[in-house]
This record gives C-alpha cells, sequence and structure tokens, in this order.
C-alpha cells in the first residue's frame, strides 16, 4: 500500500493538529483551517471525491499552500515545503480535480445561454477563444452534498448522453464548473418545432433518456430530477439529447425522502417515504408522457385517466403500455431501467410484408427434381 504523510507548518503550530495530510492508496485525509479559523478534517475515497484544490503560489512560483472547495465551504493549507508540497501534487495527480480562478482563464461573455439558464453564463476561453458554460454548483443553501462527487465521477466515467464537464473554477466564493457548450435548446422547448412530435423521435428520445438512466444506476446514482428542462436536444434531424443538472442527484445507497420537482415526482416521495432509483423511472414516464401527448403535465398524472387519453388520442398501443408501467404507482411493480430498454416500445416486433418478400426472394429455392 502506498502512504503519503505530510507535516506542514500550519500558522508557525504543529501542536494542534498533525500530520497535515495522510494519503493511501485508497483515500485521503486533510486538516486544514476553515474560514472561521477553525480546524477541520476533511476525509474521503479517491472513487467518490468531493472536493476540489486550488494550488497557491509565491511570487517566485513556487507552491506555498492550497485551498479546498467542499460543498458551499473552503479551507486552507499552507507549508513551508514547496518539496512536500509538489510531492502531494503529482501524488493526486487525475485523483483530484485541481479548481482554476474562472477571471484568469475566462472571459465573460454578453450572449445567454440557449439551456440551463438559471445560474449559468458564457465564457470564452481566452487561450482557444472556445466558448464554455459555466453553471454555477452549491447555489442552494440546501444541497445533497453529491453534486460534485457526481459530476466528477461521471467524468471519469463518461456516457455519450451526459453533458461533459470540463474543470472547477472559483470566482470570489462562488464555484462553477465549465460545461461543454451547444446552440441548442432543452426537451421543454421541442414542442415550438413540432405540433406532434414523431413517435420514432420520442422513441429515440426516451431510449437515450433510459440508457443514461441505465448508467446512473449501474453506479448506483439517482438523478432524481429528471425533466425536460434538464435535458438538451443537440441534434433534431438525427435525435440526440445529453443530460445535465445534477444538483439533486445523490448516491442511491443513502437514505432519502425528498428531491425532484413537482409533477415529476413520484408518489412514494409525495406520501414521505423512502424511495429507490425507480424515483427516475417515475420521472422519465411523466417526460414520455408529456411528449406522446405533445404537452408537458401541469398537475398530478392520473394513471388510469391520462393513459386513457392517449388511446382517445390514438397513441402507439406499446407505447401507452410502457407509460403505464413507467408510471407505476406502486414502485416495486414500477418496471426498472432494465426492463423499460427491454420493452417491446424499443423493439420492432411488428411483421413486415416488403422485408418478409424480400428475404423469400432472395432465397435459393432448389426445384425437387434437382435434389439427390
Amino acid at each position: 500500500m502506498k502512504r503519503l504523510i505530510l507535516d506542514l507548518v500550519q500558522n508557525n503550530n504543529y501542536s494542534s493538529f498533525r500530520p497535515t495530510l495522510l494519503v493511501n492508496d485508497d483515500r485521503i485525509c486533510i486538516r486544514a483551517r476553515n474560514d472561521q479559523n477553525q480546524i477541520e478534517e476533511i476525509k474521503c475515497k479517491f472513487d467518490l471525491i468531493d472536493f476540489a484544490i486550488q494550488w497557491k503560489k509565491n511570487r517566485y512560483e513556487l507552491l506555498y499552500g492550497f485551498r479546498v472547495y467542499r460543498q458551499q465551504s473552503r479551507y486552507k493549507v499552507t507549508g513551508e515545503s514547496n518539496e512536500q508540497l509538489m510531492m502531494f501534487k503529482e501524488y493526486i495527480k487525475d485523483k483530484v480535480p485541481i479548481s482554476i480562478k474562472l477571471k484568469n482563464q475566462y472571459e465573460k461573455v454578453q450572449e445567454e445561454p440557449t439551456f440551463f439558464q438559471e445560474n449559468c453564463i458564457i465564457v470564452e476561453d481566452k487561450s482557444t477563444k472556445q466558448k464554455h458554460i459555466m453553471q454555477r454548483i452549491y447555489k442552494k443553501l440546501k444541497v445533497t452534498g453529491d453534486e460534485f462527487k457526481i459530476q466528477f465521477y461521471l467524468k471519469k466515467n463518461p456516457h455519450p448522453n451526459i453533458l461533459k464537464w470540463n474543470s472547477h473554477c472559483v470566482d470570489q466564493k462562488k464555484q462553477y464548473i465549465s460545461l461543454d457548450y451547444f446552440q441548442y435548446v432543452t426537451l421543454d422547448k421541442i414542442f415550438q418545432k413540432y405540433e406532434k412530435v414523431p413517435l420514432e423521435t420520442v422513441r429515440e428520445f426516451m431510449r437515450q433518456i433510459l440508457q443514461v438512466l441505465e448508467h446512473l444506476h449501474s453506479k448506483d446514482i439517482m438523478h432524481k430530477d429528471i425533466k425536460p428542462e434538464n435535458i438538451i436536444i443537440t441534434n433534431f434531424d438525427k435525435p440526440q439529447i445529453q443530460i445535465g443538472v445534477f444538483d439533486q442527484a445523490v448516491l442511491s445507497q443513502e437514505s432519502c425522502r425528498f428531491g425532484g420537482t413537482i409533477f415529476y415526482r413520484p408518489p412514494e416521495v409525495i406520501e414521505g417515504y423512502n424511495h429507490t432509483n425507480k424515483f427516475d423511472i417515475y420521472s422519465a414516464g411523466v417526460v414520455f408522457y408529456g411528449l406522446l401527448k405533445n404537452k408537458w403535465v401541469q398537475r398530478r398524472i392520473h394513471l388510469q385517466r391520462d393513459c386513457a387519453k392517449l388511446q382517445q388520442l390514438e397513441v402507439d398501443p406499446a407505447a401507452v403500455d410502457l407509460v403505464k408501467q413507467m408510471l407505476h404507482h406502486d414502485p416495486q411493480q414500477r418496471l426498472d431501467v432494465v426492463e423499460c430498454l427491454d420493452h417491446h416500445f424499443f423493439i420492432d416486433e411488428k411483421p413486415c410484408v416488403g422485408n418478409a418478400m424480400n428475404q423469400l426472394f432472395q432465397q435459393s429455392i432448389i426445384p425437387r427434381f434437382m435434389r439427390h
């Protein structure tokens, strides 16, 4: 087991807390001072890092310490050993996100974001001139505490339909993550393009949403806020979406009773019970219902009545059946994400006469009199 222990001079006082840093193969412990000058101990595993480090240099460009940004708090560690800090820096390379000052690398632009407009700004990289979305994190006083941890974990375990984030930035005490920039809109604007969304487009959107949930659930992550405003359409011609905003996401093993957006919350949350990742299935089911009905819901779903309305609109029976099973009141009866993706709505089982005829004519039929 690799082990790194560093003692750094903290305000010329060794007695109150030492060692300053304790690192081994799978976890890290940092003792640091918060903004109230109180000593706190920061512990976490490397596979679920929930903080970022910002290096501090003196006028000779030598390291003399660093800041730690964790949730809504920040801490400082200072020392006298550039050599020890360089050793620590090399040790945590690619394991801990490094924070940068926003103004050092980016310039704000006047353009308004086309998605995630709340708590977001558009910036331009000073060196590459590429645009990025800066999304503020930990703005809310009450947060799950898992937002940054999950974002960094997904950066190391990417999925093509999850919006990629690039770096952690700070502007005074405000924290941001840099996201890929798209000049596209969120799913809630889709009815501005379509009077009625084609079924194949709905199918592809839902397939990709569920594939994201399959990825998250396989990593023990619940998104907990699947809704049209958090889903970006990056391509209309060849339907393509990306999901972002993880400010309510939690690790599944943690007991939780709250979260979500009104009308997208499952019944077990409304009734105050603990919930599982079936929470996300229900939310995705509400999105599915809205796409099929060509109107986003503005009230609680009444399963039997609302599915009857879809049938009156002559919506594809397989789609209606899947909606029913995704919106089941009992989470134990509700489909899980794998069962959703295996549903016949996503598997074309309809016989195709044209294809059958082609297969027939492609077969080599040997006349009876030529057989031996």
